[in-house]
Order: C-alpha cells, then sequence, then structure tokens
C-alpha cells in the first residue's frame, strides 16, 4: 500500500510540473532514434518508447507494463494520438484513467528530456 501511496504522490508532483510549467518538451533539436523512459506508475513499472524523426514524435509505444494499465487500447490509441498531433506533452488524460495517462506523460518526459537513446 504503501508503494501505491508514494508512485500516486510522485506522479501527481510530476504531472503537475509537467502541466502548470506548460512544459513543452524540446525534442526538436534531438537526433532521430528511440528514446526510453521508465517510470513507476500505479502498479508496477512501466516503459515508454518514442520513435522521432526530423524532430517530430511519429509514434509512441508502451514497451513494459502495460497490462497493469487501465486504458482501453482505443483510449490509449486516442491518448497517443492526442500527443502526436499536437507534438505536447500537455494534452488532455483520459477521464478514469488519469494517474496511467500521467505515468505515460511522464515517461516520455524522461525519455525526452533525459535523451536517454533505446538505440544505446
Amino acid at each position: 500500500m504503501r508503494r501505491i501511496v508514494g508512485s500516486g504522490i510522485v506522479l501527481a508532483l510530476l504531472a503537475f510540473v509537467i502541466m502548470s510549467a506548460g512544459v513543452v518538451a524540446s525534442w526538436s533539436d534531438l537526433e532521430d532514434g528511440e528514446y526510453a523512459g521508465t517510470v513507476t506508475a500505479m502498479w508496477d513499472d512501466i516503459t515508454v518508447v518514442a520513435t522521432l524523426v526530423d524532430g517530430e514524435i511519429v509514434s509512441i509505444e508502451i514497451t513494459e507494463g502495460r497490462d497493469d494499465l487501465y486504458l482501453y487500447d482505443d483510449q490509449l490509441e486516442e491518448f497517443v494520438k492526442r500527443i502526436l498531433e499536437s507534438q505536447s506533452l500537455d494534452v488532455d488524460v483520459v477521464t478514469g484513467a488519469s494517474v496511467d495517462c500521467e505515468a505515460i506523460l511522464a515517461a516520455l518526459y524522461e525519455a525526452l528530456e533525459g535523451t536517454e537513446s533505446a538505440e544505446e
């Protein structure tokens, strides 16, 4: 129970920082490739891989921890679509799955701002 509460607090704080600062990750200067970020979500760690081409995110994939998320496939697809279309992490989360969406955003932020290439 302590891990769940702690994880929720960390995700909420990170989401607050991302959203309140109007953070739009500056990934346009990153080289083409795949960038991975891992965060502790509600039930387990999730890893998200973003693929960049010509300074834009062209795909987002959850490579670990997908089974523990409360997002339905169609909700996840719509959420990812919002990110790809806006090229921003400042997007609306899915009602009823806000913690999962915030975890995905936090992992993307870690991947793109921490610039940990998944290809290394």
